[in-house]
This record gives structure tokens, sequence and C-alpha cells, in this order.
């Protein structure tokens, strides 16, 4: 089925759209064969069944089911979308307050923004907010916190403002996990939503590990079109503010509703996505196959996780971004063996040629001259996170097993070069090679190669 929404003063009508015939009474929707609908239906019911505010209001009319904007702002998602509804909106809430609260022109005033705070020219009706040409409906919690700000946007007595203000707290402990109460004051708060993630991928202690990467709704629809999505430039957070949520991301059990950032900044985690973030959770703290297990296909495993989610939802909620795709080839790359190799000399223990085996690919050379800009690009790859370093086309893993064979490589070439530096007195070749040799960490090619 296919709706159209329009807006009433009593909140937003939901009606089927057919282009033949007679529209469809919601008595009947119950009657077809239709699974997200009947989950949306459900759904709709149980928020009223357990509401004890009355705001959460379903009314079935000739015209379509009418529901309350409290009720639209509830509805998680995917059954938003089922009953053609927009998709929550991708902007940042603000809210600034002047004054103390005692005060008569105490008042918070709200603000619709961009990431970093950039202010946005929007309309608002219920629920549902417009801009840029779009439409788009304020979902949970986000809602009941305008609602609430809406009061304490007028004057009021002190008893009104009292109650008003304890009301605001109360929403951003509970939904944001802001640590407020009555008694604080409160210059500015910026609450922001997440609907989607990715993963950034790294390697530390010898083992492949990643964090999340949060996005709002829009950039699943641009995904969705095809087009690149960058790591960096399309992440909900900054930088900066990417850090402060991955150490509060780690250091909590379990994936939160809200994350606090600072600056009095939030990260509210969006229903669908919460379900999903619990798995991540669990995963970031799994063991090195597990991990990779998940890295190597996070949609896959979240859905035999969640075997009881809509499969089309949780398809929506993780981003492969640019960065993503590179990294996530490295990980068989990163688990093959390097090891170093020689071709001997017949004549001295100084070896023809030497060099690494990556896998099972051909043995390739390295140069003399070529040894210590190997082992500084490694070096730089590994403390970057890298999986990889790339090495005139072949990707070396960042593994402790390569660093151990380059290692071997730098102690062979000082050894060659301090016998071929010193004086001829006093150079011994039936001394035999030295200790890096003698200790048998090395291929022998018999091949030219």
């Amino acid at each position: 089925m296919r709706f159209v929404r329009s807006n009433t003063d009593e909140g937003i009508l939901i009606s089927e759209r057919r282009v033949l015939g007679k529209s469809r009474l919601p008595s009947e929707w119950r009657t077809l064969d239709d699974p997200r609908l009947m989950k949306a239906i459900s759904s709709i019911g149980r928020l009223v069944d357990l509401d004890n505010s009355n705001e959460l209001v379903q009314k079935e009319t000739s015209d379509g089911l009418l529901l309350s904007h409290k009720l639209v702002a509830n509805l998680d998602e995917a059954d938003a979308s089922t009953l053609g509804l927009p998709p929550s909106v991708p902007l940042g809430l603000r809210f600034t307050s002047s004054d103390q609260l005692m005060a008569p022109e105490f008042r918070i005033t709200s603000h619709w923004v961009r990431y970093g705070g950039v202010p946005v020219r929007t309309r608002r009706d219920g629920a549902i907010i417009t801009f840029g040409g779009k439409s788009y409906r304020i979902a949970q919690p986000m809602f009941s916190l305008l609602e609430a700000a809406e009061k304490l946007s007028k004057p009021l007595n002190a008893e009104e403002r009292t109650l008003h203000y304890s009301e605001f707290c109360e929403i951003l402990r509970n939904e944001v996990g802001a640590d407020v109460s009555a008694d604080d004051y409160l210059d500015k708060v910026t609450v922001y939503q997440a609907s989607a993630f990715s993963l950034r991928l790294g390697v530390s202690n010898d083992t492949f590990n990643f964090d999340p990467v949060l996005f709002e709704r829009q950039i699943v629809a641009d995904a969705k079109d095809g087009e690149p999505v960058h790591e960096v430039e399309a992440s909900l957070l900054s930088e900066y503010h990417q850090r402060i949520f991955v150490d509060r991301f780690r250091r909590s059990a379990d994936a939160r509703a809200a994350y606090p950032l600072e600056d009095g900044s939030f990260i509210v985690i969006d229903p669908d996505l919460r379900k999903a973030f619990s798995v991540v959770r669990r995963a970031a703290s799994a063991d090195s196959e597990t991990r990779r297990r998940f890295i190597a296909n996070p949609t896959g495993y979240i859905r035999s996780e969640l075997p009881d989610e809509d499969a089309g939802i949780l398809d929506d909620l993780f981003i492969e971004t640019e960065q993503y795709s590179q990294r996530v080839t490295g990980i068989d790359v990163w688990r093959q063996p390097v090891l170093p190799w020689i071709k001997p000399s017949p004549q001295t223990w100084i070896p023809e040629t030497f060099g690494l085996r990556v896998g099972e690919d051909e043995p390739f050379e390295i140069l003399p001259e070529q040894v210590q800009e190997l082992s500084d690009t490694f070096d730089e790859a590994k403390a970057r996170g890298d999986a990889s370093c790339d090495w005139n086309g072949t990707q070396i893993p960042t593994s402790e097993q390569a660093g151990q064979a380059i290692q071997s490589l730098r102690e062979l070439n000082d050894a060659i070069a301090a016998f071929k530096v010193a004086p001829p007195t006093d150079r011994d070749a039936s001394a035999g090679p030295p200790p890096v040799l003698k200790e048998r960490r090395f291929l022998t090619v018999s091949d030219n190669l």
C-alpha cells in the first residue's frame, strides 16, 4: 500500500493513495497481506495502550487514520516509512537560555542547526518540519524537548517557570542522558541524532579493531543513491567529538540511548540504530576472530544477531564508506604470513639478494639501500593503525610477524654493511655468518627471481 499524509488541527491524517477505486478504510488495512503494515499498526496500538498521558492518540475516520503529532514523533523509522511519513530530520536542535530561572525575563529559545551550530531556517507544523524544499519528521526525543522548550519561550510566572523547567530537565536526563537538575543553570544545550554508522578500522596490539563512525539519515539516502560517502567529511561528528564519542562508547558495557560530548552537546542514537549498536558494542569487545567476522560483513553479522528485526531496516543502518572499503580488503592481507628470504652465494655468507615473501605470492627483492625506507614506511603505517603498507604495489600487512621479518632484513643489512666497511685485515670469512643468519630466520631461494 501507498499512503499520503495531510496535516490537520488534531494531528496527521494518513490515507491510502489509490489511482483508481475508492481508498480503503483503516479497518480494512488489517485484512491485507502486508507484514510491514501490520507491524506499524501493531506498534501504534502498543504505544497508545502504554501511554498514560493521553497524548498518543489514534482515530479511525472515513478519510483515513488520524495520528496525534506526539504519536507520529514516537514511531520508529521503519513504521513511519511504512505509513508514508517523511524521514527524521537531519539537523541538531540547540537550546539557549537567557537570565536566571527565577528572573521574570528567563526564556529558553530553540534553533535547528547543522553540525557545528550553523542555524537553519525552518517551518514547523506539529511533528513535521520543512526546510530546503523538503519535509522531515521530528522524532523523539527531539519532539518532546522542543515542546517543553516552547513552553519556556514566553513570559511565565515563577511557579510556571519552575514547573516547565523541571519538565525540560527531566527529558534531558531521561532521554538524552544529561546530568542536570532543575537547580542547574543551562547556558546552551545542543542535541544531535545519529541514524546510521560505519566502521573506522585499525590495528593495535597486533590485532584488528574498529570504532563506529556516526551519520545522519540524509547520508543513508545519499549512499542508497550510489553517492560515495567519505568517512570524515560526511560524519555527523567532528574529529574532536568523534574521539570523545569513541571513548564514551568503549567505556559503556552496552549501547546507550545517548552519549554526552562536550560543551553541552549530546548525540542521541536513533531507536532503530540503538538495537544494532548493542551488537556493535558486543563485537567490539569480542575475541579477534569474532571481530574479524564482524568487520568483514557488519550488516550480515547484525542480521544474524537480530533475527526478529526487520531485515530491510537493518540493511540501511550500515554505510560502506570509501575508507571502509579500502581498509576491509586489508583484513585477509593482514592475516597472511610474511617471511624474509635470501639467495645464498657459493663464495661467502653474504647473500646475492634478499627480500620478503607475503603469503603465497612470489618473493620480491629488497635492495640494500631500500631496507631503511621499507622499515620507515612500515612503522608509519602501523602507527596510523593501517592494516597494511604499500611497497611498490605490494601490500605488506602491519602484523607483528611482518615487523619481525623487516627487522631481520635490517639486522642482515647492517651486518653486511659492517663487514664491507671493515679493514680487509679484520675480515675473517672463516668466522661464518652473523647471528641473524645462524638463527635460521630466512627462507632460502635458489632460483633466479
